[in-house]
C-alpha cells in the first residue's frame, strides 16, 4: 500500500515519553545557555588574554587540544560517552518533531523519528483497517509492569507492533492522557488504563476485536522445568557461557588489576540481573524460579566482568605497556617514582620480593587503557620468579 492510499488523518498522536512541552524546551535551553555562559566566564577569568588571540592562535590551540584528547588513555571511553550523549539528544529532538502515529478513517500510519531527508530508511509503516486480520497483545520483552505491552497488527504478509498506552493526543486535556504513574498489574487496572488511550479508543471504533487482552494469563505448570522452558533454558546457556569465558580468560590473561574496581563488577552484575529479572518476569515463569535465575545471572556477570574489563582496558590502550621504576619498601609495597602512578602492595611470594634491598629499584610494566585504571603485566615478573625459585631449589 502506498502512502497516498490513506486519506488525511483525523487524529495525530505523539509518544508522551519523547514529547517535549514548551516548559521542557524552555528549561533545556536555559540550562544550555547558562552552562556555556558559566564556562565562558570562568575561561575568561582564568585566561583574559584569549580575547586578543588571532584566528591562527585559536587554530593552534584547537589542534593541541585535539592531539591531547586523541592520545588520552580515556579516548575510547570519552568518545563513546560523547557519541551516546549526541545520539540521545538527537533521538529525543527527532522524536519530538517527527515521530507520530496518524489515525484516519481508512487506516493507521506510523511516522518514524527521522527528518524528511532520511525518510528513505524503511522504519515507517501503515495499515488500512480492512487489511488488518488479527490484533494480538504481548508483554514487552523487558517490563516490570503490564503497561509494557505491545499491540501487534497482523495482515497477510506483515506484522507491526507498538504500545497503545504511550501515544497521546496533544489536543486532549492533561488529565485524560496516559501517565507513567499508572502501574497496571491486573486485568481491571489494565482495562482502566486503556480507556485513556486515544489509539485504543479509535481502533475500537473500527470494530476490531481485542480478545487477547481479556483472556486470563496462561497457568503456570506445577512441575516447572527450567531446561524445557524456552526462555529459562536460554538463560541457563547464558549463565554457563559467562562462567566458561570467565574461567578460561582468567587463566589465560597475564595482566591483573592493581586496585580491583569492585564497584564496576557490582554495578554491572546488578544492571544485568535487573534486565534479566524484568525479561523473565514477563514470560510466565514462576516468581521463585525467575528470581533465583536472575540472581545467578547477576553473579555470573559480576564474575565475568573481572577478566572482561581487563581485556577491554587492554584493547582500548593507545600507548601500550609502559615501563616504570618502583622502590621496594619494608612492608613489600612498591612505591612509584612518578607520583601519579598507584602504589602496589605485594602479598604473595614474599621471599622473592625480600631478596631486593629496601628502597631498591624495580621496573614494572604497567598499562592504562581506555577504562582509566592501571593494570600490571606479570610476564617479566613471573619469568624472573621462576629463575629465582629454580636457583633456590638447587641450593
Amino acid at each position: 500500500m502506498s502512502t497516498t492510499d490513506i486519506v488525511p488523518q483525523t487524529l495525530i498522536l505523539k509518544h508522551y515519553r519523547r514529547h517535549l512541552s514548551k516548559f521542557h524546551i524552555s528549561v533545556l535551553m536555559l540550562v544550555l545557555v547558562l552552562t556555556f555562559a558559566i564556562m565562558a566566564a570562568f575561561t575568561l577569568l582564568a585566561h583574559p588574554e584569549i580575547l586578543q588571540w588571532t584566528v591562527q592562535q585559536w587554530q593552534e590551540v584547537l589542534v593541541i587540544q585535539w592531539q591531547r584528547y586523541r592520545t588520552s588513555s580515556l579516548f575510547y571511553l570519552n568518545t563513546f560517552i560523547l557519541l551516546l550523549s549526541v545520539y540521545q539528544l538527537l533521538s529525543t529532538l527527532f522524536a519530538h518533531f517527527y515521530e507520530r502515529v496518524e489515525l484516519g478513517l481508512q487506516g493507521i500510519r506510523y511516522v518514524p523519528p527521522l527528518p524528511t531527508w532520511l525518510r528513505f530508511v524503511p522504519l515507517g509503516w501503515q495499515f488500512s483497517w480492512q487489511e488488518i486480520q488479527a490484533i494480538k497483545t504481548k508483554p514487552a520483552t523487558i517490563s516490570l509492569n503490564r503497561l509494557g505491552l505491545k499491540l501487534e497488527l497482523h495482515s497477510n504478509k506483515r506484522k507491526k507492533s507498538l504500545n497503545p498506552l504511550y501515544w497521546i493526543d496533544l489536543q486532549a486535556p492533561h488529565d485524560a492522557r496516559p501517565t507513567q504513574a499508572w502501574q497496571a498489574f491486573t486485568d481491571a487496572e489494565l482495562q482502566h488504563a486503556l480507556q485513556h488511550s486515544p489509539l485504543w479508543r479509535y481502533a475500537q471504533t473500527q470494530n476490531l476485536v481485542f480478545n487477547a487482552l481479556t483472556q486470563a494469563p496462561e497457568p503456570i505448570p506445577e512441575n516447572f522445568d527450567l531446561l524445557k522452558h524456552p526462555y529459562t533454558s536460554k538463560a541457563l546457556y547464558v549463565f554457563f557461557a559467562l562462567l566458561f569465558y570467565a574461567v578460561i580468560d582468567f587463566n589465560l590473561n597475564r595482566e591483573n588489576y592493581i586496585n580491583v574496581p569492585f564497584m564496576y563488577f557490582i554495578t554491572g552484575g546488578a544492571v544485568f540481573g535487573s534486565f534479566a529479572f524484568a525479561g523473565l518476569s514477563s514470560k510466565g515463569i514462576p516468581a521463585a524460579e525467575h528470581g533465583v535465575l536472575s540472581l545467578f545471572l547477576a553473579g555470573a556477570m559480576a564474575f565475568t566482568l573481572y577478566p572482561a574489563l581487563l581485556r577491554v582496558n587492554q584493547f582500548t590502550d593507545m600507548q601500550g605497556l609502559q615501563s616504570h621504576v618502583y622502590h621496594i619498601h619494608e612492608d613489600f609495597s612498591l612505591h612509584p617514582v612518578e607520583p601519579e602512578l598507584p602504589v602496589i602492595q605485594m602479598r604473595k611470594n614474599l621471599d622473592y620480593w625480600g631478596q631486593f634491598p629496601v628502597n631498591g629499584e624495580y621496573r614494572l610494566n604497567l598499562r592504562q587503557g581506555g577504562l582509566g585504571f592501571y593494570q600490571l603485566n606479570w610476564v617479566a615478573i613471573e619469568q624472573d620468579m621462576r629463575e629465582f625459585y629454580k636457583a633456590q631449589r638447587k641450593k
